[in-house]
């Protein structure tokens, strides 16, 4: 039975999250793929557009020769502001295009996912974050506890680094730690989350929909 090729395409709110979610999603997806009968080989690319416009998202997704679904990304904080906007997205883009959309919506913001696994954290940065992590997040679940994922990952960083955690810049925008973390955070523990549990529980549905699980 020859390979087939799936394309996702992504639209995410920032440049961090291009750095992290193409790479974490693209290993989810794929093994979803292994764990059905069809062998797939997953590509995720992302799609640069306003994505809080759905004309925009529209007219970017026009110049994309062929893709099979669509991920859109949007924090999950406000929640009625999330969840709104999401639905606007959906409406829109469903009713001029014919791939399914897929909503990725961690809460607060993807900070959150990259706190789930201590061990991915620790190999991209160093084991000095691990008391802090212990406390802040001792389990999977509670990153989305977490008022401001972001900055306990920016005080993770500073830590690692020798530095002070009171500065106001962000010491994460670096690429290569979030997609190390992307390339090595395990995907079972971040499933205890359940924000990521429910874009799982969709994409699994959209796939088998699809034929590809």
């Amino acid at each position: 039975m020859p390979i087939r090729f799936l394309l996702a395409v992504l639209v995410c709110e920032g440049v961090s999250d291009e750095w992290f979610l193409p790479v974490l999603l693209q290993r989810a997806i794929q093994r979803l793929c292994n764990e059905g009968r069809v062998e797939v080989q997953v590509e995720v690319e992302v799609v640069v557009a306003d994505h809080q416009r759905p004309a925009a998202i529209i007219d970017a997704l026009d110049e994309v020769p062929r893709f099979e679904v669509l991920l859109y990304h949007h924090d999950g904080a406000p929640a009625a502001t999330a969840r709104s906007k999401v639905d606007e997205i959906r409406r829109a883009v469903t009713a001029a295009r014919r791939e399914p959309l897929v909503a990725v919506v961690p809460v607060r913001e993807t900070e959150a996912w990259l706190l789930a696994d201590h061990a991915a954290l620790v190999a991209a940065v160093g084991r000095q974050v691990l008391p802090l992590l212990l406390v802040e997040v001792p389990r999977a679940k509670d990153v989305e506890a977490l008022a401001d994922p972001k900055k306990t990952l920016n005080t993770a960083i500073a830590i690692a680094a020798g530095r002070r955690a009171s500065g106001s810049k962000l010491q994460a925008d670096r690429p290569d730690i979030y997609a190390d973390i992307a390339t090595n955070l395990d995907l079972d523990r971040l499933r205890q989350v359940p924000s990521f549990q429910c874009w799982w529980d969709e994409m699994a549905q959209v796939l088998e929909e699809m034929g590809f699980h």
